[in-house]
């Protein structure tokens, strides 16, 4: 095990790749075998969906929200054997619906997501993919949940405002 210590950065690099954050807390990862730079890495879109867990139906009249526009703050770590990209932002979300929120984690290692809802909760649930619910989550008195999903795994919380 190395105990060598992060230290921060202004870049990630690595002997394949440079990474560097944008403003809008997206990447651009250039690939030194490839000689080619892949812009806005993490570029998130969020929609409603009236489908299931079989199909996508957008909702009528519904906009696409995006980070493009935000101003995220993030901070990088490296050492030769690891880094660190810490990288938090807020999206909008819409006041009138409960939301699902679905996270798939294809890294070899656990990834644990943390939200903060800046409305009053009814409550945060784990959902099984039909949408049953399964456990609740704990939620503070700011609205901010975590939520850890293990490698391979999907896991779906639903977000259940007071209104």
């Amino acid at each position: 095990m190395n105990k060598q210590a992060s230290m921060p950065v202004e870049q990630i690099e690595t002997p394949f790749y440079t990474i560097t954050v944008n403003e809008n807390g997206t990447i651009n990862i250039y690939d030194k075998q490839l000689q080619r730079t892949f812009r806005d890495v993490l570029l998130l879109e969020d929609v409603g969906d009236d489908g299931d867990e079989y199909d996508f139906s957008p909702l009528p009249g519904d906009e696409a929200i995006y980070n493009k526009e935000v101003k995220a703050t993030y901070s990088l770590r490296q050492n030769s054997c690891f880094a660190y990209a810490d990288i938090a932002y807020r999206l909008p979300v819409p006041a009138d619906l409960d939301s699902i929120l679905r996270f798939y984690n294809p890294a070899p290692k656990a990834t644990t997501a943390v939200f903060q809802w800046n409305k009053p909760l009814l409550g945060v649930f784990r959902t099984n993919l039909n949408e049953e619910l399964l456990d609740s989550l704990v939620a503070d008195e700011c609205g901010t949940f975590a939520v850890e999903v293990k490698p391979n795994e999907v896991q779906t919380v639903l977000v259940v405002d007071k209104q």
